[in-house]
């Protein structure tokens, strides 16, 4: 008896389903690993950006109360107004207002000396610039050689500010 052994040369059809099918299932799990950590990194993005804007908020509130002369404080209106060194629109020496107007906290900057009611105001000389959104209160409390600000947000953001001089209590 001769027996004829054949080799083989191809996949049959049912060894090609399985192999399509695992690699299904392993594109399938690849997917789904890759959609989560997309949505992962949208998320934190979404947080740095939050985390980003605070740390940016609290440098140049730090930097304009430590660079100011002439500090005018008035706690109840949620308002200071001061001197400064440092302009964010080029003005020379400008006169700078942190001020809470309808949950919004504000840092107004002008060449002359601001009206803190805000109306009719030239935009050549006076610049508006929209800082914090959805703001309870703002609150700047003295001591005689430093100035604690509390702005109390969904995540409450508190500055210690030593500065020995140059403030004035108008509460």
């Amino acid at each position: 008896m001769n027996t004829i052994t054949q080799k083989r040369k191809a996949f049959t059809l049912v060894e090609i389903i399985i192999a399509i099918a695992v690699f299904s299932i392993a594109v399938f799990v690849m997917y789904s690993v890759l959609s989560q950590v997309k949505k992962q990194k949208k998320l934190s993005y979404q947080e740095y950006k939050k985390d980003y804007k605070i740390v940016e908020l609290k440098r140049l509130i730090y930097q304009d109360f430590t660079t100011a002369k002439d500090i005018e404080i008035n706690s109840q209106k949620n308002i200071a107004i001061f001197k400064s060194t440092d302009s964010l629109y080029g003005i020379t020496n400008p006169y700078v207002l942190y001020i809470l107007k309808n949950h919004i906290l504000y840092r107004v900057e002008s060449i002359h000396k601001i009206n803190v009611d805000l109306r009719n105001i030239d935009s050549r000389t006076i610049k508006i610039m929209p800082l914090l959104k959805n703001i309870k209160y703002f609150k700047i409390y003295l001591s005689k050689k430093a100035i604690s600000i509390w702005i109390n947000t969904k995540n409450p953001i508190y500055l210690h500010i030593i500065k020995a001089d140059n403030y004035t209590n108008n509460s």
